[in-house]
C-alpha cells in the first residue's frame, strides 16, 4: 500500500526543495543505499530526513526519520507499476 501524497521525487505532485518544511539528506541517501546493497547495514539509523516542526510540534510528531523508516514509506522506482499492482483485499474489510 502507498501512503499519499508522496508517491516519489519524480511524480507530478514533488515539489522542488520538497515545499520548504522538510530537508532530506540526498547524498546520504545515495550513500546508504549503495552501502545497503552491498549488505552494509550498521549505518541504517542514520537520520536523512528532517521536518521542520514547532517545539510543540515535536512533543507529539516525529522530528527526524532515519534511513530505515524513511525506506519502508518509499515505492519502488517504478511508482507507476505500484500504484497498479495495488489491489482491493479479499477479505472485504474495504467498503466500495
Amino acid at each position: 500500500m502507498l501512503l499519499s501524497p508522496f508517491l516519489s521525487s519524480r511524480a507530478p505532485n514533488s515539489r522542488p526543495d520538497s515545499g520548504g518544511w522538510v530537508n532530506v539528506g540526498i547524498p546520504r541517501i545515495i550513500g546508504l543505499a549503495f552501502l545497503n546493497r552491498l549488505g552494509v547495514r550498521i549505518f541504517n539509523d542514520l537520520p536523512v530526513i528532517n521536518f521542520a516542526l514547532s517545539e510543540q510540534a515535536k512533543s507529539f510528531l516525529t522530528s527526524t526519520y532515519a534511513f530505515t523508516l524513511a525506506a519502508n514509506f518509499w515505492p519502488l522506482q517504478n511508482y507507476e507499476a505500484n500504484i497498479r499492482e495495488v489491489h482491493q483485499p479479499k477479505g472485504g474489510c474495504w467498503r466500495k
